[in-house]
């Protein structure tokens, strides 16, 4: 009887460590703004017909966007080889950007030719998914805005971030 009773002890102990673990297979887009940490909810990565490739993260009333050229090959995150960067502030068709609305003003910073600086990293690219790092500094482009003249993000992360036909 009383070796019963330990097993029975024994497998209610070890039955109680059983860890529970719960996988988030939801998009991240995040970074550090201006020195705060920034988290995007429901990031998503866009095709153009035009060849852009937009990459966005929202919160509230607030949005990040990264465009690029769309990737011509398959990205491996096992190759660091086949990772692919993109300059911001060098061309048109790559460029760094974020915006918000206070009070119903809307203040727009950006990365253009000459204007601004920053790096994109696509670190993994299936075609369905793409994932990578970034960083940027853009300048405030609203003219009726009194915000700050410009925005430093650094240490960005996107990570799965499924891609979606666009117009």
């Amino acid at each position: 009887m009383k070796k019963i009773l330990a097993l029975v002890l024994v497998a209610f102990a070890l039955q109680s460590c059983v860890e529970d673990i719960q996988f988030n297979d939801k998009s991240v887009f995040q970074c550090v703004k201006d020195n705060e940490a920034w988290k995007g909810g429901d990031a998503i990565a866009t095709f153009y017909a035009d060849g852009k490739f937009t990459i966005e993260g929202f919160k509230l009333d607030e949005s990040m966007s990264l465009t690029v050229p769309k990737p011509t090959t398959l990205i491996d995150p096992n190759f660091p080889n086949t990772y692919v960067r993109h300059t911001f502030g060098t061309t048109p068709t790559r460029t760094a950007s974020y915006s918000y609305l206070t009070n119903t003003v809307e203040t727009n910073y950006t990365t253009a030719i000459g204007v601004g600086n920053g790096e994109i990293e696509i670190t993994e690219y299936d075609g369905e998914y793409v994932s990578g790092n970034f960083r940027f500094n853009a300048v405030n482009t609203s003219a009726t805005s009194e915000e700050p003249v410009n925005v430093n993000v650094q240490g960005g992360y996107f990570y799965k971030v499924k891609i979606i036909d666009g117009l």
